[in-house]
């Protein structure tokens, strides 16, 4: 805007309206449908990291049945790394400071399964022992011990 009140540009405003009509579905509220819609966006941004956190944008055959397996056990690291960031978010010796809901994938490999450990095996009795200096370690070995009794 000039200083004479003149506008130079003119903002431009465009609505998208799209109307479906859902046969079968008359008994389905429009509150249910814009949770879906909603929801929707919440699925791609699991696709998205199925996709990039894991690495899982190209395929590494030309064979469907090679690529199923992938994508299945891609989905099956995926949701047990989604698990482990819940457990850990429940735990209220978290280290981060602010209220979250979830990790991203990303951020769970990073600060939980590149922990240094290892297991040690003495007196007929296995021990994971993880390094101190991390934050998480005493919330992954809650975790663990958790799911091992959980067994």
């Amino acid at each position: 805007m000039e200083r004479n009140g003149q506008l130079m540009l003119v903002p431009d405003y465009e609505v998208e309206s799209y109307w479906v009509r859902l046969e079968g579905y008359e008994h389905v509220r429009m509150s249910d449908v814009l949770a879906l819609y909603h929801d929707h966006a919440t699925c791609e941004q699991f696709h998205s990291e199925l996709k990039s956190d894991l690495d899982l944008e190209r395929l590494p055959s030309g064979k469907m049945k090679t690529n199923a397996l992938v994508l299945v056990m891609g989905a099956f690291v995926y949701n047990l790394l989604r698990l482990i960031g819940q457990d850990l978010l429940s735990d209220p010796r978290h280290p981060l400071h602010h209220k979250v809901k979830r990790r991203r994938i990303k951020t769970i490999i990073q600060t939980v399964i590149t922990m240094a450990g290892r297991l040690v095996r003495r007196s007929r009795q296995i021990w994971m022992k993880l390094t101190r200096r991390s934050g998480y370690s005493i919330l992954l070995l809650n975790v663990y011990q958790k799911w091992k009794e959980a067994r």
